[in-house]
């Protein structure tokens, strides 16, 4: 998306950026089924939070 953003208003100057603040403590990933949260490192097999990657808060999220 932000590459599509960069094609369509680059000729303008006009510049986008976007970055990632990790892994953020909210309630989007309820949806997704436990067994992909303990794929990608973020519960344990109990449901449990993983202490890798290292969780960050909402206002910790929004600071970066």
């Amino acid at each position: 998306m932000l590459e599509e953003f960069a094609n369509k208003f680059g000729k303008d100057n006009i510049l986008a950026y976007s970055l990632s603040p990790g892994v953020v403590e909210t309630n989007m990933n309820l949806s997704m089924p436990l067994q992909e949260r303990v794929a990608l490192g973020l519960l344990n097999e109990d449901g449990s939070k993983s202490d890798n990657p290292h969780w960050k808060t909402v206002s910790e999220g929004t600071a970066t």
